[in-house]
């Protein structure tokens, strides 16, 4: 079965659902607006600024769940704009919180001290490829099963013992970080992702445990756009959101009514089907999206939900459309449901790299050829030669691809070589961006519009080719 993976109207429609004044939908205007990378990875990159402005203390309470997020944007090596994803959202955090995210550690020793020292921080991997590489059986395996212990929330010890002396051990100390916050934001290229990981990495626990974007980009700018003043507006807004990040939050209690029954039948609806599917990845995957919905949640509610109401500070008016503050508060359904449909992404995204990971060589030789047949028509000499396949193993593959509906195939016309195209996985709108939001009236290169039809579209998004 083929998982469809969203279009970008159908992200674009999840953050329209969003307070217009909150973070997360202003910062992923601006950011579809600086780059072509799909809109799904800046919904990423926005949850992990926010998991670095909320305090120690918060989290759903009655869950004991802390919002530490990993977030793994997935595409194709130098198309998909990972990196400068990734890139726009550092430029805002660190206008904000410039000693956050800057070391990557390349052992667990420095993992230990500097979550001792700094207990709450965000590590970006620009490729993570080379973390994947090593943790297989390099040092990056302790690493990992670190970071698995971060995100649970779980206290991470360790004995640190002195170099012997006369015979006997100097000093011995330990070392114990009982409220570790840590969250990931990495890139990795799709052929790295599922020739790296095997399906044991992927049932026990540490890349489930990830938000998932993967995606390709529906759009093309031929340059980078950059505005100093909405970027500056950005970090006043997460600013705002950081202003009491060391200071003791207020209890989340449980959900309100109507969210309560939501999470029951979501949360029984992917029960269900992780204990109906048969595939040890899927099933894995599915039953671990409920961790990352939790953490989705909490995030938002600290940005635009009862979560930030209830520990609104005297600098940070409580937002308009909130109407009390209080001693505890309950996750409410506006933050949930939001939660719910980011957490559809991941599970689009995931199980479509699933049908690539653990394949036999045969497999992998499919899944190659499918790759650089593409989207737009290429000559069946171009595609084999590029394969590398013999050709008999080559038109054995476009026999199967064809007869899966993956594949179109042009006769040859007049003795020019046949053509062949890859189906598209969905229909791409042509006026995909609906951007909503207005962010500020002062002066920028930047202006959001309520909406845009297609003729707006190509006036403020010009196919810069």
């Amino acid at each position: 079965m083929k998982h469809q993976r969203a279009s970008e109207l159908e992200v674009a429609k999840i953050i329209q659902g969003m307070p217009p004044d909150a973070f997360l939908p202003q910062y992923v205007d601006y950011a579809g607006w600086a780059t072509d990378a799909h809109l799904a990875y800046h919904v990423g990159v926005g949850l992990a600024l926010l998991s670095q402005t909320v305090p120690l203390s918060y989290g759903l309470q009655f869950k004991r769940t802390k919002p530490s997020l990993y977030v793994m944007l997935v595409g194709r090596s130098r198309l998909a704009r990972k990196s400068h994803a990734i890139t726009l959202g550092q430029q805002i955090l660190w206008r904000i919180l410039p000693d956050v995210g800057l070391k990557t550690p390349a052992s667990d020793a420095f993992v230990y001290k500097h979550l001792a020292e700094t207990p709450r921080d965000i590590f970006f991997y620009g490729e993570f490829a080379n973390f994947l590489q090593q943790a297989e059986h390099g040092p990056m395996r302790a690493i990992q099963t670190m970071y698995m212990q971060a995100f649970d929330g779980q206290p991470i010890g360790r004995w640190i013992v002195g170099a012997k002396k006369s015979g006997k051990y100097r000093s011995d100390r330990s070392l114990l970080i009982l409220n570790p916050r840590l969250s990931l934001l990495a890139g990795c290229a799709t052929g790295y992702l599922t020739e790296a990981t095997t399906i044991h990495d992927w049932t026990e626990g540490f890349y489930p445990r990830f938000l998932t974007l993967y995606y390709d980009p529906a759009r093309h700018y031929a340059h980078a756009r950059t505005d100093d003043a909405a970027e500056g507006r950005l970090a006043n807004l997460l600013g705002d959101r950081a202003a009491k990040a060391d200071a003791d939050a207020m209890p989340c209690v449980g959900y309100d009514a109507l969210a309560d029954v939501t999470w029951e039948r979501w949360e029984k609806a992917t029960h269900d089907q992780a204990m109906a599917e048969t595939r040890r990845v899927p099933s894995a995957v599915i039953a671990g999206a409920a961790s990352v919905a939790d953490r989705v949640a909490a995030l938002l509610a600290w940005d635009f939900g009862a979560g930030r109401v209830a520990n609104a500070t005297a600098s940070s008016a409580a937002p308009p459309w909130a109407t009390t503050a209080g001693a505890s508060w309950t996750l409410g359904i506006g933050a949930l449901t939001s939660a719910l449909s980011i957490v559809d992404l991941h599970l689009e995204s995931v199980l479509r790299l699933t049908e690539r990971i653990g394949l036999s060589p045969e497999g992998k030789e499919l899944e190659l050829v499918n790759d650089l047949i593409g989207p737009e028509p290429r000559s069946y000499t171009e595609i084999l030669a590029r394969s590398k396949l013999q050709q008999f193993r080559f038109d054995r593959i476009v026999v199967t691809l064809r007869s899966r509906g993956s594949i179109v195939v042009t006769p040859p016309l007049n003795g020019v070589d046949q053509m062949l195209m890859r189906k598209p996985e969905t229909p791409i709108p042509q006026n995909v961006i609906p951007f909503p939001r207005q962010m500020a009236s002062a002066p920028s290169s930047y202006q959001a519009v309520p909406s845009i039809d297609e003729a707006e579209m190509f006036a403020r998004y010009p196919d810069d080719d």
